[in-house]
């Protein structure tokens, strides 16, 4: 199946909580690696085997571009280290992959999710681009009701007075539409209309309570700079006829996609058709090994494929079996979202 029109998307989640245990060497001896290149992450806890992890990896590769020529695909798994905060904070465990084409990246790309029967692995670009997350706003007196979201949206809007920080850092800017139009005006209209309030309605002590997630476009890609747009937004405090709404001093961090604009048992990944809540697929191998390395060369360890051996589908249903051609869906319960 597709993924739906308007579907959940993966909020928050920029390279440094992607990497957060990643041994700064592994990332960087990855980087070195010519080709495109792009990352797994598999939900829940980090499997204390990879090996199991690395095979249904490469399994889903070979299934996903069935073709005698696949190549040289190296799939990695990094070297962990350990946080000061790691009950806290619930970090992906990355799985590299590189030597794509620019064409399989993009089909990887194409779903924040992938789901079979045995594995489910979620989506990233090696180095993430800034969300438009910014933060979650608590302390509104109001009904969690989405018609609040506007007047929310009005206190954030009026209340971003960052025009100077703006104008010296808009690298994420579009220019404007037409060739007169005033630069340094566009550029902070841009970012000031951007701003979505989007409520989020949780539970405490058994009464419903209203918050609302603020998103806004990032000026800047450069991650100091962004580092700083974020700090900015979320020194403030946002009043209204209704309360002080403040930052949550901690983020949410959702323990199936990773993201931060909601908790693990909102997730909106986990009500989409289709979803299998299964472990990570298990073999008897029972070797550990957090820096396995395993390289796929072309038709190798590769069995014989039965006529309902199908390929993965991708967003618009259609599967490929070739590096530069499309091919047709299979038909194992194989979904990506």
């Amino acid at each position: 199946m597709g993924f739906p029109d308007g579907g959940p998307k993966i909020h928050g989640l920029e390279a440094s909580k992607l990497y957060a245990r990643t041994h700064q060497e592994s990332r960087t001896i990855f980087q070195s690696h010519p080709g495109e290149k792009m990352v797994f992450y598999p939900p829940g806890k980090e499997p204390s085997n990879t090996t199991p992890l690395v095979l249904g990896v490469h399994q889903f590769l070979q299934e996903l571009f069935p073709h005698n020529r696949l190549g040289t695909l190296i799939i990695s798994t990094p070297c962990i280290v350990k946080l000061d905060d790691e009950r806290d904070f619930k970090a992906p465990f990355p799985i590299f992959v590189g030597n794509l084409t620019l064409q399989e990246k993009q089909l990887l790309l194409s779903c924040p999710v992938w789901v079979t029967p045995s594995l489910t692995l979620f989506t990233q670009e090696f180095l993430p681009p800034p969300s438009s997350f910014v933060m979650t706003l608590r302390g509104f007196t109001v009904p969690p009701e989405a018609a609040y979201e506007e007047s929310v949206r009005a206190v954030v809007h009026d209340k971003i007075k960052f025009s100077g920080f703006i104008r010296k850092y808009h690298d994420n800017i579009p220019p404007p539409p037409n060739v007169n139009d005033n630069v340094s005006l566009h550029i902070v209209n841009y970012v000031l209309n951007s701003v979505n309030i989007k409520l989020l309605k949780i539970i405490e002590n058994g009464l419903d309570v209203a918050l609302f997630n603020v998103y806004v476009h990032p000026p800047s890609k450069i991650l100091k700079h962004h580092a700083k747009w974020l700090a900015l937004l979320r020194g403030n405090v946002y009043t209204m006829t209704e309360g002080a709404g403040s930052p949550l001093k901690v983020p949410y961090n959702c323990s199936v996609c990773r993201g931060e604009d909601h908790p693990t048992g909102l997730c909106a990944f986990t009500r989409l058709p289709g979803w299998i809540d299964c472990t990570q697929a298990t073999t008897t191998n029972d070797a550990e090994d957090d820096d396995l390395t395993m390289t796929i060369e072309a038709g190798s360890s590769r069995g014989g494929r039965g006529r309902n051996h199908g390929a993965y589908q991708n967003a618009n249903g259609r599967g490929r079996n070739n590096r530069n051609s499309r091919g047709q869906c299979g038909k194992h319960n194989n979904c990506c979202f």
